[in-house]
């Protein structure tokens, strides 16, 4: 199993994570209706992995880069989580 699936299969059993950091590049507008992200794990790590995701727009069949994310995303255990209050709240 690709680390990729590994975070998001952690996140879908409810396993508690939150961004750590995030850093976004805005390279081009994206001047098409179709959009394409392209995501991987860059350092799967059990508490903080490191993850990088490309943003393309489709013109006239080729692809064209607009933006460039990486984050940090830190997992939680379930006594940290049930301790943590979320921001959202």
């Amino acid at each position: 199993m690709t680390a990729t699936r590994l975070i998001a299969a952690a996140i879908s059993r409810g396993q508690p994570a939150l961004t750590a950091e995030y850093k976004l590049n805005l390279l081009s507008p994206a001047v098409r209706k179709k959009l394409i992200c392209r995501a991987r794990v860059i350092k799967p790590r059990r508490q903080v992995s490191v993850v990088a995701a490309g943003v393309f727009y489709v013109s006239d069949g080729v692809e064209k880069h607009t933006a460039m994310a990486l984050t940090s995303i830190a997992m939680l255990s379930e006594d940290v989580a049930a301790t943590t209050k979320s921001p959202a709240a």
